[in-house]
């Protein structure tokens, strides 16, 4: 009998953890920018004028991390972003150059409110060197 019952109270407290875990992993995506995001996009758009810029803000995936603690100088919430961006700013340049770049123009941000900053940066595809013939056959 007691056997029973302290399985069926672990499948209980499992499930409880497993859907609390799952709903906070994937909780709806905001569709308003917020002040840091809108930041980040002005900035970008300005100095790099770029051909495509996405930016997600995915700070809900890390409540409860030291990014978004309450005591913490990344309390407003947003703290960590992807960005993914093209601009010919980038044409020529090895990707370290590339993300250098980025941290240079969210500086401000980076040192003041994003915790983390994912980047994908390239030259738009009409920038990026043709292959030739040649170099295909080989």
């Amino acid at each position: 009998m007691w056997l029973r019952s302290s399985v069926r109270v672990s499948q209980t407290a499992f499930s409880v953890f497993k859907s609390s875990f799952a709903s906070a992993a994937t909780a709806p995506k905001k569709t308003k920018m917020g002040p840091v995001q809108d930041a980040m996009r002005k900035k970008l758009t300005e100095q790099l004028k770029p051909t495509k810029l996405e930016i997600e803000d995915e700070s809900y995936k890390h409540r409860g991390h030291r990014g978004v603690a309450e005591d913490d100088k990344f309390a407003h919430g947003e703290t960590h972003f992807n960005v993914e961006i093209e601009s010919e700013a980038f044409s020529g340049m090895p990707m370290l150059k590339r993300h250098q770049l980025v941290y240079q123009v969210l500086d401000d941000e980076m040192k003041n409110f994003v915790h983390a900053l994912s980047i994908k940066a390239r030259p738009p595809p009409a920038a990026l060197p043709l292959a030739s013939p040649e170099d295909a056959a080989k």
